[in-house]
């Protein structure tokens, strides 16, 4: 196969999930039609690749990496039994300091060497399953967190360990540069490409990943505090409970990424701070916003005549706090009886909690206000929206907010991600606001802000103005295709 220019690595995002990050991705690949690009997909056990995307012409191919599942490289040569023992000697010392959270690159990069060193001649069996394996689990077990449940460590110990090993084995491809799109496992793909290979390599992180780990670790269930049940007295390691385990490896696999990477990208300013006080080198760090299509969006008329009409657009899953959204229409039509209250997306991704969105519908006898149009052409209603709502508790730079503001269409949006930043303007901006922004789940001042929008007529034109000049100045697909394009060329200039 032919040299591709740039390897993108995906979890569990483009071509086979919609959403931000996957339509980012595919007009990132449409828009450099002069470099070619191959596909790393990261997916879960069990995942049905079925695409929702046509790949363009300029992808050469996609390689499929099962998470935690070691597939062994064709023929595998066997591993003789003195360098068997080698192998696990050498890696437990750099695993105990993961565990302890003092693993840094360098022992990354001991790691990676181990595995290039050997790879050939491991599989899942070696690797997971075989009497040294066991033996580095119980060492480290021994070692780090011998007061918690042995099952539990043992598990999480096959999840993450195995789910770390699984990007090691793998062949990576023949690419002039590696380009990732989060930090996690995608990142430890692109760490290994820089220590393994000296490849140029860039990060670009839309939300932060490591935080968005650590939100969902908190509120797991299936991750219990086995500390509350031991019977032992000795309560070492400073209280380390499995959720600190899990985090701190997720933790440290954006250290490796951002210490790994020749570009660290970020859509906005704090975001960039964050990354930098995860051990982003500042020199490294770029700020390259997303942008929309201003043609197809900036020109699309407004109607008139139709009832106050607003809409939430986006995924029915329980980040976006649809349920938020749902009870500021309940309030919001205690004082506007004529609303039209528009969910603008795909229900598919969580069955159970778009029932539980479609029970509080009826339970607040929204019946008749609240209409869901599942996926559709959001061109062919923006004419009919008066505001959109946003009401997620994690963001990084929602593409909706752009393309409706290129409309002139205000928005309500949670003070998450880049929401701020699009609706108020950043330093040196004299726009004035662009729409409201409102604390996470909080459907009072979510339901002020929309009557303020809706009755307050030269609030509204103010704030349609200044969003629509906002976008049309900062957020334009054009300028963000440019500096990507550009970025390619200065980094692949690195190993040329």
């Amino acid at each position: 196969m032919k040299q591709a220019d740039i390897c993108m690595i995906l979890e569990g995002t483009y071509p086979y999930v919609h959403g931000g990050v996957s339509a980012w991705v595919h007009q990132l690949i449409i828009n450099q039609p002069d470099l070619t690009f191959f596909l790393i997909c990261i997916l879960p056990q069990g995942f049905n690749p079925v695409k929702c995307f046509e790949l363009p012409p300029n992808v050469t191919g996609i390689k499929h990496i099962t998470l935690a599942k070691i597939d062994a490289l064709p023929n595998p040569l066997g591993l003789p039994r003195r360098k068997f023992h080698r192998f696990f000697k050498r890696t437990t010392p750099l695993l105990l300091k993961q565990v302890s959270q003092k693993a840094d690159v360098h022992d990354f990069r001991k790691i990676v060497n181990q595995f290039r060193h050997y790879r050939r001649k491991l599989d899942e069996k070696i690797l997971l399953s075989s009497p040294p394996a066991w033996n580095q689990l119980l060492e480290i077990y021994s070692q780090t967190m011998p007061e918690i449940s042995f099952i539990d460590f043992f598990w999480s110990w096959r999840t993450l360990v195995g789910g770390m090993f699984s990007m090691l084995v793998p062949e990576l491809p023949d690419v002039r540069c590696f380009h990732t799109v989060c930090t996690g496992y995608a990142g430890l793909i692109m760490a290994r490409a820089k220590h393994e290979l000296d490849a140029p390599c860039i990060l670009t992180e839309h939300g932060i990943y490591t935080s968005e780990r650590r939100f969902e670790i908190a509120f797991a269930e299936w991750l219990i505090d086995q500390k509350s049940f031991s019977m032992s007295v000795n309560k070492s390691h400073n209280n380390y409970e499995l959720r600190d385990l899990w985090t701190d490896f997720f933790v440290q696999y954006g250290q490796f990424c951002y210490s790994s990477a020749d570009a660290v990208i970020s859509l906005f300013r704090d975001n960039m701070q964050i990354q930098i006080e995860a051990g982003a080198p500042p020199e490294k760090c770029k700020v390259i916003p997303n942008g929309i299509d201003l043609k197809r969006y900036g020109n699309i008329p407004p109607s008139y005549g139709h009832l106050s009409t607003i809409a939430f657009i986006g995924r029915i899953v329980p980040i976006k706090d649809v349920k938020t959204y749902i009870r500021a229409v309940a309030i919001l039509r205690r004082n506007i009886s004529d609303l039209k209250a528009y969910i603008i997306g795909g229900y598919d991704e969580d069955p159970d909690y778009y029932e539980e969105c479609l029970e509080l519908i009826r339970t607040e006898e929204l019946e008749k206000v609240i209409i869901l149009t599942g996926k559709v052409d959001i061109v062919d209603y923006l004419p009919q929206i008066d505001v959109v709502v946003l009401s997620s508790i994690s963001e990084a730079q929602p593409l909706v907010i752009l393309e409706a503001g290129a409309a002139g269409i205000p928005s309500v949006a949670t003070n998450v991600g880049a929401c701020r930043e699009m609706l108020e303007g950043a330093e040196n901006d004299d726009f004035g606001p662009g729409g409201i922004v409102v604390p996470l789940a909080s459907p009072a001042p979510m339901a002020d802000a929309l009557f303020k929008l809706l009755s307050d007529e030269q609030f509204y034109a103010r704030c349609s103005g200044a969003i629509k000049q906002r976008v049309e100045k900062y957020y334009s697909s054009e300028d963000q295709h440019r500096a990507y394009r550009e970025l390619y060329t200065q980094i692949m200039k690195l190993k040329d």
